[in-house]
């Protein structure tokens, strides 16, 4: 089994103070430690780029 993956779950993970950090986070080690393959598409890649050039990301939460 594999698990899709969307933009608001890695930025989650990424962003400490997303409301769903923790969730998210423990979520992520869990599918990682079970191996688990995690997939997405190129438009969550894309937005991922995009949020990472945004101004919350420049400020340091990313």
């Amino acid at each position: 089994m594999s698990v899709y993956v969307d933009t608001s779950a890695f930025l989650a993970v990424l962003n400490a103070d997303d409301e769903n950090h923790e969730r998210a986070s423990s979520t992520w080690t869990d599918l990682v430690a079970w191996r688990t393959p995690l997939v997405c598409s190129s438009y969550v890649v894309a937005e991922i780029c995009l949020y990472a050039g945004s101004k919350p990301a420049q400020d340091g939460w990313l």
